[in-house]
């Protein structure tokens, strides 16, 4: 994974878009023929079928070979409009078979169109709310400097009420080399949240010199939560969320290297884009490039730590909150 300025950034994506470009304008115009072709079909089959009816209904008194002429000519559009409609979905896959990847690309990441951070993992983050159903997609995975990056979009449907969602977003793990975190801690904007976890995690006080911060900060181990008084890193959380327009975002250290972020946010960030609008192929490319931007800039924030001081009774971890 590498980071990439603006003028480095702007040169590797031209020809990316462009033959995105080249894609879209050719199934629109595919579209379009087979629309014209689809609407041409019907309206003769409609008439020729209307005629037919009429024809042997009412000259002949044969209303059964009538209503047969009839449903086969109102069979074509229903044949003809799948037909017709089958180069935007092509569009559609080819968003997720080639431009996702090559835009991972860009910045060397993977792409995995139906992949997110494992079930196992967002259990032990602890702040992940209760849910039925676990759904993931649009992952890019990478390495920076030493730093393991998962990222992808993730939906969390109710406990009970299906179809309603209790999270709909991104889900962020950084994985660090060596044990720099002790204990379990949280850094929150989510009020709701940091009321669940009091109980069973205390307050980590900023320090005098720092400004004010709307993030809420918690640990089991307040007494070695260094990690978390580090006022670049809240105002990296501050920036990230107001690219999600000002989620409020929660993130977890556990597992004594681990980092997980989540992030709400309604939009489906990766999807493709209409096909009659080029411009937003290169917006999901500048949005991508800021969400990636931002948590490069958390690792480089983190790999100013050392190794987490050592702990009384030996442990450099806790067990994660329920």
């Amino acid at each position: 994974m590498r980071s990439l300025d603006e003028s480095s950034f702007r040169s590797a994506i031209e020809s990316l878009i462009r033959d995105s470009d080249a894609r879209r304008l050719d199934r629109m115009s595919s579209h379009r023929s087979r629309n014209f072709l689809a609407l041409t079909l019907t309206i003769t089959a409609v008439i020729g079928g209307a005629g037919a009816f009429g024809w042997f209904f009412l000259m002949d008194g044969d209303l059964a070979t009538g209503l047969a002429c009839l449903l086969a000519a109102l069979a074509l559009p229903v044949l003809a409009f799948p037909w017709a409609e089958a180069p935007v979905k092509r569009y559609r896959a080819e968003h997720k078979t080639k431009f996702m990847p090559a835009l991972a690309g860009i910045f060397g990441l993977k792409y995995y169109p139906a992949r997110g951070i494992s079930r196992e993992t967002l259990k032990k983050t602890g702040i992940v709310p209760a849910h039925r159903l676990y759904h993931a997609e649009d992952c890019m995975a990478g390495r920076y400097k030493g730093v393991r990056i998962i990222f992808s979009e993730a939906r969390l449907t109710h406990p009970q009420h299906n179809g309603e969602y209790v999270f709909h977003g991104v889900f962020v793990l950084l994985e660090l080399p060596g044990k720099p975190f002790a204990g379990h801690s949280v850094v929150t904007a989510d009020n709701t949240l940091a009321r669940r976890l009091a109980a069973k995690l205390k307050p980590v006080a900023l320090p005098a010199d720092m400004p004010p911060s709307d993030f809420i900060m918690l640990s089991s181990r307040p007494e070695n939560a260094g990690h978390l008084q580090h006022e670049g890193l809240l105002r990296e959380f501050s920036e990230m969320s107001q690219i999600f327009d000002n989620a409020p975002i929660s993130a977890a250290f556990f597992g004594g290297n681990s980092l997980f972020m989540m992030i709400p946010n309604n939009a489906d960030m990766f999807e493709p884009c209409n096909i009659n609008l080029p411009i937003a192929t290169f917006d999901t490319a500048l949005t991508a490039r800021q969400e990636i931007g931002k948590i490069l800039a958390i690792v480089d924030i983190l790999e100013l730590y050392g190794p987490a001081p050592a702990l009384a009774d030996g442990s450099d971890d806790a067990e994660s909150p329920d």
